[in-house]
């Protein structure tokens, strides 16, 4: 798990501890280590089962599910209460179970472009195909990592500062549960646009 993903973990926690105090979220802090790693745990068995998901239903459809199910999960962050800090953690549990295997459908993907490719063309481009795609994660990395640091910014958040404001707090669900839908709009319009099938796949 990147420090990306830990670190929008850690935020939803300290929205959903509300005014519980410092001393509980010092807590939550020392057992980070064991949340992430669970995490990681969770994301490995959700992509053994998504094997055989995948294998019924095809990658596009697999993924896109993968996408609309994670933004009704982060929907549901904005119904839950401050003090729910339960409900939180077992939100961000739903959320790393269906997003945890679109990392494994993308990689195959990539290869499926690749091969499909060679076909149409004559020629291999997998050190392209792969290069060019490593590069956009790259490049959206790095937009994520910006965007929503800008609007924190913006209202006056502070790292490591207990005594946040009501404004930080809003935009810290804002952040974390509107903008994963956002881009997952964007990533199942760029999927419905994605014309390998698995016919072709088989035939390749």
């Amino acid at each position: 798990m990147n420090t990306q993903n830990k670190l929008s973990i850690l935020e939803k926690i300290s929205y959903g501890v509300g005014d519980m105090g410092c001393n509980f979220i010092r807590f939550l802090v020392a057992i980070s280590s064991v949340m992430f790693g669970f995490g990681a745990i969770i994301t490995i068995v959700a992509t053994i089962i998504c094997k055989f998901i995948v294998m019924k239903y095809g990658k596009k459809k697999t993924w896109m599910g993968c996408f609309i199910l994670s933004s009704v999960v982060s929907a549901m962050f904005l119904l839950v209460s401050k003090e729910s800090l339960a409900a939180v953690i077992a939100l961000q549990i739903l959320f790393t179970l269906f997003i945890g295997p679109s990392a494994y459908i993308m990689w195959s993907m990539y290869a499926d472009i690749a091969d499909n490719t060679e076909v149409e063309t004559g020629r291999r481009a997998t050190g392209m195909i792969f290069s060019s795609a490593t590069m956009a994660q790259k490049l959206g990395n790095t937009i994520a990592a910006i965007i929503p640091g800008a609007f924190l910014s913006w209202v006056g958040f502070k790292a490591n500062d207990i005594n946040m404001s009501d404004d930080v707090r809003n935009m810290i669900l804002i952040v974390f549960a509107l903008f994963p839908i956002i881009s997952a709009v964007f990533a199942l319009v760029c999927l419905y646009c994605y014309n390998i099938t698995e016919e072709k796949v088989s035939e390749n």
